[in-house]
């Protein structure tokens, strides 16, 4: 297929519903010009899967096919759960560091909330799906009521607007997967942003 003269770039990421060469050829045809692997997702191996995918149709379509990793960056996700918990309006939940959680709890990686929480403020899990206010703190542990109801599950992403958390720009896992990006022959690596939002002062509430 001829490909028009345009000067922009259309990039797709691939999944386990599109990594298949059939798929991947069919995009290419449609215009795809670069494949984004998403790290926040997947093993490495699936990515090592789509990565051969891609390369193998890259060399039939005779043009480039950009591959790009984009790692999952420092967030803050709710932490291994029995099964998905739901919670109702007015509920009471305490969040807690993984380690620090007792069964009933929400526990949340990394164990960085303790640190920087203070009652009143609020917690948003999975975008804000579920919404918690801090009620108290007692030692490290949140006790919490729901704000907004719904049901949590494992790996959530947790965000506290207004307060900066103390996360490494680069984790662990991020590192690991760069290192096996790289091998892959990736074109380009990003890592997925962490909302930006205004900080307020830390400290006594105005009364």
């Amino acid at each position: 297929m001829l490909q028009p003269d345009r000067r922009t770039k259309i990039v797709a990421t691939i999944g386990p519903a599109s990594n298949d060469v059939e798929t991947l050829a069919a995009l290419v045809d449609a215009g795809m010009d670069g494949v984004r692997l998403n790290f926040s997702h997947g093993t490495q191996d699936e990515h090592e899967l789509s990565a051969r995918h891609v390369r193998a149709v890259q060399a039939e379509a005779g043009r480039p096919l950009a591959l790009i990793a984009d790692l999952q960056g420092p967030k803050v996700r709710i932490g291994e759960l029995a099964g998905p918990v739901a919670l109702a309006v007015d509920d009471e939940i305490v969040v807690a560091g993984q380690d620090e959680c007792g069964v009933d709890d929400l526990p949340v990686a990394p164990n960085v909330l303790s640190s920087v929480l203070e009652a009143g403020d609020e917690i948003l899990v999975d975008d804000g799906h579920v919404r918690l206010r801090v009620e108290r703190l007692d030692g490290g542990r949140a006790l919490c009521r729901v704000v907004t109801g719904g049901v949590v599950e494992p790996h959530k992403g947790v965000n506290v607007p207004g307060v900066p958390l103390p996360v490494a720009s680069l984790t662990e896992k991020d590192l690991a997967d760069l290192d096996f990006a790289l091998g892959l022959g990736v074109e380009a690596t990003w890592t997925s942003p962490r909302s930006s939002r205004a900080s307020r002062p830390r400290g006594r509430r105005p009364g």
